[in-house]
This record gives C-alpha cells, sequence and structure tokens, in this order.
C-alpha cells in the first residue's frame, strides 16, 4: 500500500489511516509476544509505553508520555471512532513524530518502517541461540492463539 503512492504528489496519496490500523495491531501483537502475554486486555496501552517508549527504532523521538498519547489517538481513536483522536494526524512524510497544536502528527511510511526494523529484529533474536526467554515467551503466546492446553515449553 505505502509504495503504490511513492509517485503521488503528497494530498493524493491515501491509505494512512489503514496502515496506521495495521501497525496499531502489530504493535500490540508483537509486544505481547515478546513478553509472553496470553492476552493484552487491559494492558493495550502499557504495550504500546513499552513497545514505542523503549525500542530502539522508536525511542527516540518517542518517549513513555508521547507513547501514551499515541495510544490515546491512534490506537484508541481508530479502534473506537474510527478516526484519529484529539488533534492528532497522520501524515505520508517529514520526520517519524512531531508534536504540533496539543497532538501528534506521525509519518505512517517512517512509522511502518522503523516497526518492519523492529519485526525483523524480532525474527532474528527468535532464532538466535542467546534468547530463549524470548522463544519461550513465543510459545506462550502462540500456545494461547492456538489454544494448545498442553505442555508450554
Amino acid at each position: 500500500m505505502i509504495r503504490s503512492g511513492d509517485h503521488l504528489k503528497r494530498h493524493e496519496r491515501r491509505f494512512g489511516f489503514a496502515i496506521m490500523a495495521l501497525d496499531c495491531l502489530l504493535v500490540e501483537t508483537l509486544q505481547a509476544f515478546i513478553l509472553g502475554l496470553p492476552e493484552t486486555t487491559n494492558r493495550s496501552k502499557e504495550m504500546f509505553v513499552s513497545f514505542l517508549g523503549f525500542t530502539p527504532s522508536f525511542a527516540p523521538p518517542f518517549t513513555p508520555d508521547l507513547a501514551a498519547v499515541f495510544y490515546e489517538d491512534f490506537r484508541c481513536g481508530i479502534l473506537h471512532q474510527a478516526e484519529v483522536g484529539r488533534y492528532s494526524r497522520v501524515v505520508s512524510e517529514g520526520p517519524l513524530l512531531e508534536t504540533e497544536n496539543n497532538g501528534l502528527v506521525v509519518n505512517r511510511t517512517e512509522f511502518h518502517h522503523r516497526l518492519a526494523t523492529e519485526y525483523s529484529a524480532y525474527i532474528s533474536d527468535l532464532q538466535s541461540a542467546v534468547h530463549e526467554e524470548l522463544r519461550t515467551n513465543f510459545r506462550k503466546k502462540m500456545n494461547f492463539i492456538a489454544r494448545y492446553v498442553g505442555d508450554a515449553a
């Protein structure tokens, strides 16, 4: 979706909302896999703050406080109101994150590329022999998804 609009002028580009919706889904899911959490019920905000506020691709410019605003305006806005909340907005170029008029301006292209980088790093870490806890956490989450009730190890 992102590349399909590369040739277009900035104001003609589309799919920003859809890209951010899918990326928000991936942020929460990926962090749950990293931590080995079967569910994120009542912990969604924590997932965003810990992922965006502390992973190398996002922090900085994200801080825990800005990650909390992103959670409210983007994740909750998209999920609950089908819109980006308050004064925040999605753009297709420029820096990853800017604050403006009591809201966040997020570059969906840069956000997506950084998320893809973190996903690739996660896959590499899963394959590394030194990350046994990460693989154990992956199995916990995957067993929950598959409704597997046998040995989690």
